[in-house]
């Protein structure tokens, strides 16, 4: 008897301090993948196992932080950071509250944040002094900036944001970049780039409902093949410039077209009759889309092929088919290699867009 007293009570014990485990977890438990309402914080390589996230960390066997409902009102939903040997994921996650949704700093191999739902008080998706990312499918809002990223191979990929005064910013990038079929309505910048942007597509992107410039380059100075064409941008009812285009001094390395197709983009303001100026912040003329559209563009499943590090050998992957402002589905065949990129602070790009503001 004695012995079945002892026996109960271990159990007891045991239950409860599984329980105790359990209410105070800061961290999804992997087996069930439960949401939490816990900031995730990552500081080191070892912080995933710590964490219990499936996966190896290997390029062909990333861990994968899915499926977590974030709620709170701190500084940070999921932040990553000094991460030198690890390939990751984030996807499926709703982050709800946070000055910054996801902030990622000095992340050296490949990362990809995919199909999160985002709604913060500051910047949607950041990251900062990295080597590689991927943002694909992704819904944000925030009340400073949607996605910022300086990466020397990236790629921003049927992404929607609203209501977010800065929709994407991309800088530093330094190899090869896309910015692909995203959505931005109802802001004050829809695309912008700024410092070392080379062999970079801005492509299909719908940018609707805009108050000062649809897209913006700023500082090419060491700009290097940067491809503008077939976007969709439309001015709100407040549009407050005399052009959707903006670019910051003359550089012949910048076309606002596309010269295989000849075509350009759709420009909701355009007269329909010659060229489109696109102009600096004096109004002073600093190219032009020689061909542009007369009509929005309809996306032919023609899409550019994603950046490819040579370094990163993978069997692809494909993002969710989008669909178009008619409702049908674009089965977009969009290869996911991984890429190495080096960014820079959200903080510099935060103050650069408010400078871009002030001036305005």
């Amino acid at each position: 008897m004695r012995n079945k007293v002892r026996f109960f009570f271990s159990f007891l014990s045991i239950i409860i301090t599984i329980v105790c485990i359990l209410t105070t977890l800061e961290y999804t438990t992997v087996g069930n993948r439960s949401p939490t309402s816990t900031q995730i914080i990552i500081m080191s390589d070892s912080d995933f196992d710590t964490y219990g996230f499936p996966g190896s960390g290997s390029l062909k066997d990333p861990y994968i932080i899915e499926g977590l409902n974030i709620v709170g009102d701190g500084d940070i939903g999921i932040y990553i950071a000094n991460t030198y040997i690890s390939y990751y994921i984030i996807r499926d996650c709703v982050i709800q509250g946070y000055d910054f949704g996801i902030v990622i700093d000095s992340s050296y191999k490949t990362a990809s944040i995919e199909n999160c739902e985002i709604n913060v008080n500051s910047v949607g998706i950041t990251v900062i002094q990295s080597a590689s990312f991927y943002v694909i499918n992704n819904t944000v809002q925030a009340n400073s900036a949607g996605i910022t990223v300086d990466a020397g191979y990236n790629a921003i990929v049927n992404n929607t944001i609203v209501d977010t005064p800065y929709g994407i910013t991309a800088s530093l990038v330094a190899k090869e970049g896309l910015i692909l079929n995203n959505t931005i309505i109802n802001a004050e910048w829809g695309i912008t780039t700024d410092i070392e942007v080379k062999n970079t597509q801005i492509c299909w992107n719908s940018i609707i409902n805009v108050y000062f410039a649809g897209i913006g380059i700023n500082t090419v100075d060491d700009v290097t093949n940067l491809t503008i064409h077939h976007n969709t941008i439309i001015a709100g009812e407040q549009f407050d410039y005399k052009t959707l285009g903006r670019q910051e001094g003359v550089n012949d390395q910048v076309f606002w077209y596309d010269s295989e197709t000849n075509e350009g983009n759709y420009w909701s303001d355009w007269s329909q009759v010659g060229e489109y100026d696109i102009l600096d912040i004096q109004d002073e003329k600093t190219n032009s889309d020689l061909y542009p559209l007369t009509e929005a563009p309809t996306p032919q499943n023609a899409f550019p092929s994603l950046p490819i590090n040579p370094e990163d050998k993978v069997e692809p992957t494909t993002p969710s088919p989008t669909s178009n402002d008619n409702g049908e589905e674009d089965t977009n065949s969009l290869t996911i290699n991984i890429s190495i990129i080096l960014i820079s602070s959200v903080i510099i790009t935060l103050i650069r867009s408010r400078k871009l503001k002030k001036r305005h």
